[in-house]
């Protein structure tokens, strides 16, 4: 053992002081946040001039705007339909290494689908993919590609999949809802070149255009979500006019730390969900641009159905946003599956396709067997860099000479 822990027993309870003082501030926020959301709550006219004034003068906001329910609304989940159609998927990669007897990359898909109100079992299946082409793995310099693009190209490679599950399960006479883990915004990172975001991006739109086309009802569920959307929104609202600027709008002013959970922790009793809300950012922007049904809209839903809160971000597509039964359907569905799992609420149908999904420790060593062995079929012999010999000695337990 290499950690001192009683050289941080000081450090620890200091710890706690920070901690319990924030919670403390945080909660004075939360309240004058809940006064402020109750205040402009039907302020059509002013929210509406609001949102129009920072996207003609392109000042950065990226906080919410509101679509046709009250801010501070509520609602009570619908009974559940009798008869849906749930699928759901998730992903997980294997990283190229520079160091290993070979490139390579790993996506591996795994996901089910579920005829609620019908007793037969879920479907499940895994689509594994490995690359290893040039073109796959070597970027525009011919350097191995970063973890980041890896990454983008597992969530195009999920939504795909959904579209594919959706348009093969499509039934008129039932709901169809796609679960996803996370937002239905693309995002890629930094590490992404310019050329390749935009190829990803066409492949994500295309799939969500099959969504839609397959009469689909898509859903990004993120867990104990950190977002501040809505208390952007709040905050741009008290803002004299003159002083929204894009440096004011950098930071939320008074309500600086509180985050979208906090400020309706407090507000939806178990099972209910927020007034429906959109986020003002580019990437969604180019979604409106591109087509208005592809436009990302948001709720929050308390998922808990007594005792402590526990919120979810909730985002669906401008086709399913405007069409009330059917937000009505991923409302009640998604208590349904979160109550079907002991202890914190979370989808039953997600959590199965992250366990579908997830490629382990000992996955990972034996895939990475299979290529050395497949490499000395074609007479080939698999050679290793000195770092990652000893690395790989040192954890067996072996000799590290």
């Amino acid at each position: 053992m290499t950690l001192e822990f009683e050289r941080l027993i000081e450090q620890l309870d200091e710890m706690g002081r920070e901690v319990a003082t924030r919670a403390r501030r945080l909660g004075e926020l939360a309240e004058y946040g809940r006064e402020l959301l109750s205040r402009f709550s039907e302020e059509w006219e002013l929210i509406n001039a609001r949102i129009a004034l920072v996207r003609s003068r392109n000042l950065g906001y990226r906080g919410a705007g509101a679509l046709d329910e009250p801010l501070a609304s509520t609602f009570e989940a619908p009974e559940p339909p009798s008869e849906a159609t749930l699928m759901a998927v998730d992903g997980s990669q294997v990283y190229p290494d520079r160091h290993g007897p070979v490139l390579y990359y790993l996506i591996n898909v795994g996901g089910l689908v579920l005829r609620h109100g019908s007793p037969a079992p879920p479907e499940q299946f895994t689509d594994p993919r490995l690359f290893y082409g040039q073109g796959d793995v070597l970027d525009e310099g011919h350097q191995v590609i970063a973890s980041g693009v890896v990454s983008a190209r597992r969530s195009v490679a999920e939504i795909e999949k959904l579209a594919e599950l959706a348009t093969s399960h499509r039934d008129g006479n039932r709901p169809l809802i796609a679960l996803a883990d996370g937002p239905l915004l693309f995002w890629a990172g930094a590490e992404v070149s310019d050329k390749e975001r935009k190829r990803l991006l066409e492949r994500y739109l295309a799939a969500m255009e099959r969504l839609r086309d397959a009469g689909a009802l898509p859903v990004g569920y993120t867990d104990r979500p950190r977002s501040r959307f809505v208390v952007s929104l709040l905050h741009l609202l008290s803002l004299p006019e003159d002083e929204i600027t894009a440096n004011a709008l950098t930071t939320n002013g008074r309500l600086e730390g509180l985050s979208d959970r906090l400020l309706f922790n407090n507000v939806l009793g178990p099972g209910m969900r927020t007034a429906l809300f959109v986020q003002q950012s580019p990437a969604n922007k180019s979604y409106r641009l591109r087509n208005g049904d592809l436009e990302i809209a948001f709720f929050y839903v308390n998922v808990s159905r007594s005792g402590k809160p526990w919120l979810a971000r909730v985002e669906v597509p401008m086709w399913v946003a405007m069409d009330k039964e059917a937000v009505g359907h991923v409302h009640s569905m998604l208590l349904t599956q979160c109550g079907q799992l002991g202890g914190r609420p979370y989808p039953y149908l997600l959590a199965r396709a992250d366990e579908l999904a997830v490629v382990g420790r000992h996955e990972k060593r034996e895939l990475e067997n299979l290529i050395e062995l497949t490499l000395r079929r074609y007479k080939l012999e698999p050679e290793r860099s000195a770092k990652d010999e000893k690395k790989r000695a040192a954890r067996a337990g072996g000799p590290i000479a």
